[in-house]
């Protein structure tokens, strides 16, 4: 029942692509997907639909190792964080490069 009234949402947004997009192949899993069929067929024009097809997706054994990877990496990259992060390594990579300039001393 969960899964299909996540669909239903999912397939409000994939209806309004359809109409925009027109892709011919949309996919989905299980009960996600009737949810997501169902509403795409209700909102979406026939023109849209004619050529349509919706299918089961498949999913390899390391899907969520990506997702998860992907996840912590848009995190990483984030762009509140990026300065913080070229600003740390930037510096860290001029200290310890052997051509990086170094503070002028003055002779006593």
């Amino acid at each position: 029942m969960l899964l299909r009234a996540a669909g239903r949402t999912v397939g409000e947004v994939i209806s309004d692509v359809v109409s925009i997009i027109n892709p011919s192949v949309i996919g989905g899993g299980g009960l996600l997907l009737s949810g997501i069929r169902a509403l795409v067929y209700q909102r979406c024009l026939p023109l849209a639909t004619r050529n349509l097809s919706t299918e089961l997706s498949t999913t390899r054994d390391d899907s969520a190792l990506y997702g998860a990877a992907h996840l912590l990496l848009d995190d990483i990259f984030a762009a509140t964080k990026t300065g913080e992060l070229l600003a740390r390594y930037g510096a860290a990579a001029a200290s310890t490069h052997p051509h990086a300039p170094t503070r002028a001393t003055t002779g006593t």
